[in-house]
């Protein structure tokens, strides 16, 4: 980040542990809050006041998915305003549809105010934050999409090793090893979504404020198809309902 000081947002609906975590980024001596909300619709509009410099999501808000948030924070800000998700679970499924959609990692609810802080350093110098567990996970159901020079180092995360642990076994420094895992997270979100061209029309009309079966009328299919066409359309972009893939869609330009 070109400022000396981190502007850190957060949307998250658990008020205690939003205090916590606020407090401890204005504790940090290069840290300040920019802003917090509660629920999506502040996001957006926290989002549209100002670009933090890292945003913090909780993906399960109560008036609906922070994958929109993520999705939103990229359209406007790009590489500008770095993504992590706030999770207690780790749950890696979700993870990775988070990275997917634009995040760089996540702080766990359960870490202490020294990890957070030490976290939201790493993504702020350009770096990303990844456990042994979804190290594994990456390994099992992304393997295509790394290259060699990634591999070893998650093959160390998944074995147990911690990320400087691991980054000193390959003669690298913390950060450095931080960083090489951010630009596979680059590497994942710069991927197309690979959607055929009748999932794109059908995303495209959907778009336009059609209905699913308006949209099934004007492309001469039954409205289950549509609704077919739909979901294999929102797993390539990592969405869990049509708006957070037409937020994905956009992103990706699909819509001329």
């Amino acid at each position: 980040m070109n400022s000396s000081v981190i502007n850190v947002a957060i949307v998250e609906d658990h008020t205690v542990f939003r205090q916590a975590l606020a407090a401890a980024i204005a504790g940090a001596p290069d840290m300040a809050v920019a802003g917090m909300a509660e629920d999506v619709d502040e996001g957006l509009e926290l989002l549209a006041a100002a670009r933090p410099d890292v945003l913090l999501v909780d993906l399960g808000l109560p008036s609906g998915s922070g994958l929109a948030l993520i999705h939103e924070a990229r359209r406007r800000w790009g590489d500008a305003c770095v993504c992590a998700v706030l999770t207690m679970t780790g749950n890696e499924t979700h993870l990775l549809k988070a990275i997917r959609a634009g995040a760089r990692g996540y702080l766990f609810k359960s870490d202490d105010e020294l990890a957070w802080v030490a976290g939201l350093r790493t993504l702020a110098n350009g770096g990303g934050l990844m456990h042994g567990s979804l190290a594994k996970h990456m390994l099992a159901v992304s393997d295509s999409k790394q290259d060699a020079s990634v591999r070893p180092l998650f093959e160390l995360l998944a074995a147990g090793y911690c990320l400087d642990e691991a980054a000193c076994r390959l003669a690298l420094t913390e950060q450095e090893a931080a960083i090489q895992i951010g630009r596979c997270y680059a590497r994942i979100q710069d991927l197309a979504p690979g959607l055929s061209s009748r999932e794109t029309e059908l995303l495209g009309l959907l778009n336009q404020g059609c209905s699913f079966r308006q949209s099934a009328e004007r492309m001469n299919i039954q409205e289950s198809t549509a609704k077919t066409l739909a979901a294999r359309a929102y797993q390539k972009l990592g969405a869990s309902n049509l708006q957070e893939a037409l937020y994905a869609a956009r992103r990706e330009h699909l819509f001329r």
